[in-house]
């Protein structure tokens, strides 16, 4: 789940049911079926994929992501959310549910 500052909106992403992914050895292959789009994800990229398929919070993420790129949390988290923005913009993330916190 992805909570902002800005917002107390509460969004789950889960990987769109048309997309697979395959590990190699530098990279992750992810292929969405209904577009016929193949991504190559690389470097920190590949590794924050992994990571939350393996079903790790957003704050693990974000924290392991910044120990890998030498940055602060605040930064890693940045660089999450444009991954995460990304990903969803080009179909491989769905929004499985919102909810409004009060």
């Amino acid at each position: 789940m992805i909570r902002t500052a800005e917002t107390t909106k509460t969004v789950k992403l889960i990987s769109s049911p048309a997309v697979c992914w395959v590990r190699d050895a530098d990279c992750t292959f992810i292929i969405n079926d209904e577009t016929q789009q193949v991504i190559r994800l690389m470097g920190a990229a590949a590794v924050v994929w992994d990571w939350l398929n393996l079903g790790y919070s957003f704050e693990k993420t974000a924290r392991m992501l910044a120990l890998v790129q030498a940055v602060p949390v605040p930064q890693a988290e940045q660089h999450l959310l444009t991954f995460l923005a990304d990903w969803r913009a080009s179909g491989l993330l769905d929004t499985e549910a919102e909810t409004q916190h009060g």
